[in-house]
């Protein structure tokens, strides 16, 4: 067991490492992650100019906080009831929406874009709530966290550009806050968290490989 900073939630003990492992909902989770990564990739395709990589690296940011968000949820807890399994799946179709939204997200889609990040935040809330309150610990901050910063994304949707991209930055640095301020008491099953990680991480190369694999087949020449 190791004490390891990452979700806006207090302290919490988790299983012991040898009976946690990674489950099909998890990878599944992460599959529409790594699809959504694939799709800040393509931004930068072609010939992007400077601002296109502030605007991956700004987008790569919201998408590893809504990551987290679940990973240390699963992390605390491994057992996940049918309703608390449609509550995931509701956060999923966020991560769609958001996946979608990226090609244009500086345009038409920005609206779209804050509508799946407020929707992957308030869905995952009631699930980290019924965790904390298991264990005795009064769910304050997550609440600050999820429908108290997701209502402020959907606010962001009726409010104009340029204005909306500073709103939205102010919302990622005080997401930032919560999670720098964590409960350091707040404990991680390691075993789980390296499985996860690493499984995540391979997914991610697969997604890698299988580009690789298509752009030389798009253009067979001998460099390639």
């Amino acid at each position: 067991m190791t004490n390891v900073p990452q979700s806006p939630v207090e302290a919490v003990e988790s299983e012991e490492d040898s009976e946690h492992r990674v489950g099909w909902l998890e990878l599944f989770y992460d599959l529409v992650f790594v699809v959504l990564i694939a799709a800040l990739a393509h931004r930068l395709h072609g010939h992007p100019h400077v601002g296109d990589f502030f605007v991956v690296a700004g987008l790569s940011l919201l998408v590893w906080v809504s990551w987290t968000n679940f990973s240390s949820l699963a992390n605390l807890s491994d057992r996940l009831s049918r309703e608390r399994r449609v509550l995931v799946l509701a956060a999923m179709a966020g991560v769609g929406m958001m996946g979608v939204a990226i090609p244009e997200v500086t345009g038409n889609r920005a609206g779209l874009f804050a509508l799946g990040y407020a929707v992957v935040r308030i869905a995952i809330w009631p699930l980290w709530v019924k965790q904390l309150r298991h264990v005795g610990v009064a769910p304050v901050r997550a609440t600050v966290f999820g429908p108290g910063l997701g209502l402020l994304w959907l606010f962001s949707i009726a409010v104009p550009a340029p204005v909306r991209w500073w709103l939205w930055a102010a919302l990622a640095v005080a997401e930032l806050g919560l999670l720098a301020r964590s409960n350091r008491r707040l404990c991680y099953n390691t075993a789980h968290l390296v499985e996860r990680v690493g499984l995540f991480v391979m997914i991610v190369l697969g997604e890698s490989v299988v580009q690789w694999i298509q752009a030389v087949a798009e253009h067979p020449t001998p460099p390639a």
